[in-house]
């Protein structure tokens, strides 16, 4: 792998695809880490002829250096926008599960362990970023009765 070259475009690593044949695998939300060590991603299995997933969605930690992967499935039906924490240990994410609408989970990079964070009635929640202190998430949230959004600095020690 080349060294980055931000105005050449040189390539830092591949990411890793899962080798389904006659589907197409679909990889989306990347976020770095704050070290800049590894990439975090989600990604499926999508049916080219039935046009749904015919996987589980997962997120995939690679390491930029190495190449090496983990995949972690919090057995969810959507994950979008991952947030790696300042220490990379956590990572947050908006995911659908069920019945429940978009709610805010944390996953544990190191054990996968995952864990709701957020999650209301009512409410549709979609995390965008974790502040510098690791305690406070940046939120949009939209309510399902009057379509109202707003955003919401969310402390996670008080909940």
């Amino acid at each position: 792998m080349a060294d980055f070259n931000e105005n050449a475009g040189i390539e830092l690593s591949t990411l890793s695809p899962l080798g389904y044949e006659t589907n197409r695998e679909n990889l989306s939300s990347l976020a770095w880490s704050f070290d800049g060590e590894y990439i975090a991603y989600v990604s499926n299995v999508f049916s080219v002829e039935r046009y749904h997933n015919i996987g589980p969605t997962c997120l995939y930690f690679q390491s930029i250096k190495v190449g090496n992967v983990k995949q972690i499935d919090p057995h969810l039906e959507i994950l979008v926008a991952p947030c790696w924490s300042p220490d990379d240990k956590i990572i947050f994410i908006t995911g659908y599960g069920g019945s429940l609408g978009p709610s805010i989970y944390k996953i544990d990079t190191q054990s996968g362990k995952t864990t709701m964070v957020l999650q209301k009635t009512g409410i549709n929640y979609f995390v965008h970023g974790v502040l510098s202190d690791g305690k406070n998430l940046i939120l949009s949230c939209e309510n399902v009765q009057d379509q109202t959004k707003f955003l919401v600095m969310h402390d996670l020690e008080t909940n």
